[in-house]
């Protein structure tokens, strides 16, 4: 008798875990979907400014413009962190050049 209720609780017991896990594969396929509607939208985005642009060039072109391709392009305002390091030298020569605004804490 004992043998049996344990049988019925083991029973029960992986037939929740099957549960659980079905339940979970149902979950992350859901959330693959989707990041896949996500992905199909931003890709769409992606297009419609693709194609904004070529008009753009498009446009400044019959107007006699330059189009963007062939100016320059900008540059950041500053280096990323950590990327640009100034040597010892250079930051003299940069301090040397700059001049520096009244009451400048440099």
């Amino acid at each position: 008798m004992e043998y049996k209720g344990l049988a019925t609780e083991i029973t029960e017991l992986i037939n929740n875990r099957e549960k659980e896990s079905c339940q979970c594969l149902a979950q992350q396929e859901r959330w693959i979907e989707g990041l896949q509607n996500h992905i199909r939208k931003l890709y769409a985005h992606i297009e419609a400014a693709r194609c904004a642009a070529q008009s753009v060039a498009m446009y400044l072109e019959i107007q006699g413009l330059p189009s963007p391709s062939t100016t320059l392009t900008p540059q950041p305002v500053a280096e990323p962190f950590g990327l640009y390091q100034p040597t010892l030298g250079a930051t003299a020569s940069a301090s040397a050049t700059t001049p520096l605004e009244p009451g400048h804490p440099f």
